[in-house]
């Protein structure tokens, strides 16, 4: 069974107010539209919230050191990418240091075909004894014109994980302009990632949305 979309994001790393980005400097500035109603949920052991609406499957997480903007539907619009550049267009002058974007796929474990990648974490690792196996990991990286592309298989007794990152190091920027360059590039990463996960794992990809397995 082929690899199914399980969710997209675009995350943005370095010093962020909080207290902006809000629901309501969002509608304000045209970044989310004011007619869906908004939740605010907060973490009280650490500052920061996640903000989210019944009628998207748009995910934000505001934390001082991070921004991440997540969906699950791998057709939303305006997609994280798209959401996350406006908002660092707005917020010109916010230090920013990386900025990636990400995609998972997930297959049961019972479903999945054999790949090189699963067979190496199947028969390359000793378990000692009175252990049990709950998660091997086999991960890569690749460097192409300044950016790094992370690849990852991960193998749970029930589930199989692909992850992808394309991440670029902004830290030399005055402002957010390459970072916003970047945002920018959400849905061509995003069909990028999906061929080198292929390309790299050797499995095939189904971007219809994973069932909970």
């Amino acid at each position: 069974m082929a690899f199914q979309f399980r969710k997209a994001s675009c995350v943005a790393v370095g010093t962020f107010n909080i207290y902006i980005i809000q629901p309501e400097w969002l509608t304000s500035v045209g970044i989310l539209p004011k007619g869906p109603a908004l939740s605010l949920e907060a973490n009280l052991s650490r500052p920061g919230f996640r903000i989210s609406s019944p009628e998207t499957k748009i995910v934000w997480y505001v934390q001082p050191g991070r921004l991440a903007i997540e969906t699950e539907d791998p057709e939303e619009s305006p997609n994280p990418g798209v959401l996350m550049a406006k908002v660092l267009e707005h917020l010109h002058w916010t230090p920013i240091v990386a900025l990636g974007n990400n995609v998972s796929f997930q297959v049961s474990r019972q479903d999945v075909e054999p790949f090189p990648a699963l067979e190496a974490c199947r028969n390359t690792v000793v378990i000692p004894e009175g252990y049990e196996s709950r998660r091997c990991l086999l991960s890569v990286t690749l460097h192409n014109q300044g950016r790094d592309f992370t690849l990852q298989a991960a193998a749970g007794p029930k589930i199989v994980e692909l992850n992808g990152n394309a991440n670029v190091s902004l830290e030399d920027q005055p402002d957010t302009s390459r970072a916003v360059e970047n945002a920018q590039r959400f849905d061509s990463d995003r069909t990028l990632i999906g061929t080198l996960l292929v390309d790299v794992f050797g499995i095939r990809l189904n971007n219809d949305v994973a069932s909970n397995v």
